[in-house]
């Protein structure tokens, strides 16, 4: 969940957090209540979705 540490801070390891959503507001809400924003990552099979998103995050690098 949102409150676990994984999902607060910024973990320099082999790791991933995976959060499900059911709207694009909702996910980035969810990414934007970090205080950190080094890095994300958008999968889906849409690619205009994907762009909509990453472009909608701020994170210092999306893939």
């Amino acid at each position: 969940n949102e409150e676990m540490k994984i999902m607060q801070e910024e973990i320099f390891g082999p790791v991933v957090s995976v959060s499900k959503f059911k709207t694009t507001e909702e996910v980035i809400k969810k990414a934007h209540l970090t205080k950190y924003g080094l890095a994300a990552a958008v999968f889906t099979k849409d690619i205009t979705r994907a762009i909509k998103i990453s472009n909608m995050l701020k994170a210092g690098t999306v893939w």
